[in-house]
């Protein structure tokens, strides 16, 4: 994390691979900057990085996504992506994305909204049904440190929380059976 960086910001400097011959960064990379900053905040925020859900065969594919592209970026130029996390009952959350052009000494400009649907499958593709426990806990404690990054959060407690049909007590009960 840089100076002036914000727990859920990413900074993304341009590369000259990504602009066409006006130096116009094309649209589609805007998709990949918004997954490195999805990583970032998993990571930073729920504390998870990408290798935990590999050895734990989860996957989180994008199901849906819009962007409205409000600006151009242009190369070489420094943009900041900020993400916040909607929760849902279901086995699913969506990403919202937020970049701004932050060249030296100017204030920051609105560049791209966006959101991402994701689902939770398992390396075979296969939907799941319910928030697998590790990440469910990593979630809660998130939630618990961090709340103003996450909206959708009471109906996520009422399911995965303690008390609800999915939360940490419930795994105690299977293990019973």
């Amino acid at each position: 994390m840089s100076e002036g960086e914000a727990l859920n910001e990413t900074v993304i400097h341009v590369r000259y691979g990504e602009a066409d011959e006006m130096g116009v960064v094309h649209h589609s990379v805007y998709y990949q900057w918004f997954e490195v900053a999805r990583f970032e905040f998993a990571r930073r925020v729920i504390g998870l990085g990408i290798e935990q859900l590999r050895a734990k065969d989860v996957y989180l594919p994008v199901r849906e996504s819009h962007c409205r592209y409000l600006l151009p970026v242009r190369f070489p130029g420094r943009v900041v992506v900020a993400v916040t996390v909607e929760l849902d009952w279901r086995a699913m959350f969506r990403a919202h994305h937020r970049a701004w052009l932050t060249d030296a000494g100017q204030a920051r400009r609105l560049v791209a909204e966006a959101e991402t649907l994701h689902v939770f499958v398992d390396g075979a593709g296969r939907l799941l049904h319910r928030i697998p426990p590790f990440i469910r806990d990593a979630l809660l404690l998130a939630v618990k440190r961090h709340p103003i990054l996450f909206t959708g959060v009471e109906a996520f407690l009422s399911t995965y929380g303690p008390g609800g049909h999915y939360g940490p007590q419930a795994d105690a009960a299977c293990s019973m059976e």
